[in-house]
């Protein structure tokens, strides 16, 4: 499986308000703005691009993207479980971190949250 670090000082979600791949103001990224860098993004190419689909020449994991550059369910869970409001989960921050961890695991990425 391949490791995913995503730095909760850096990482924008629970906002209740779709978040961007990287953020203009206080730049942080939301979960797959980290999986893109991982999978060698570069911060220009997704500065204020709000999902996978706006940038399909980054090399993504399959089902993130489908043959038509679209984004596939299981991107867009990912996006809702990263920007859904904290008050959805009733087991606090915690909980969202276990969901994208198991949710990850999917395509075969290993999540680790740090700081």
């Amino acid at each position: 499986m391949k490791q995913l670090v995503i730095d909760r000082t850096q990482w924008c979600r629970g906002d209740g308000v779709h978040s961007k791949l990287l953020t203009h103001i206080g730049e942080r990224r939301c979960c797959l703005g980290f999986l893109a860098m991982t999978c060698g993004a570069s911060r220009e190419e997704i500065l204020g691009r709000g999902s996978p689909q706006s940038i399909p020449t980054v090399k993504w994991p399959k089902r993130v993207i489908d043959s038509h550059g679209e984004n596939t369910p299981w991107t867009d869970r990912a996006i809702e479980i990263n920007d859904c409001e904290e008050s959805t989960f009733q087991n606090g921050p915690a909980q969202r971190e276990r969901e994208l961890i198991k949710h990850f695991r999917q395509i075969g990425y290993k999540l680790t949250f740090i700081n």
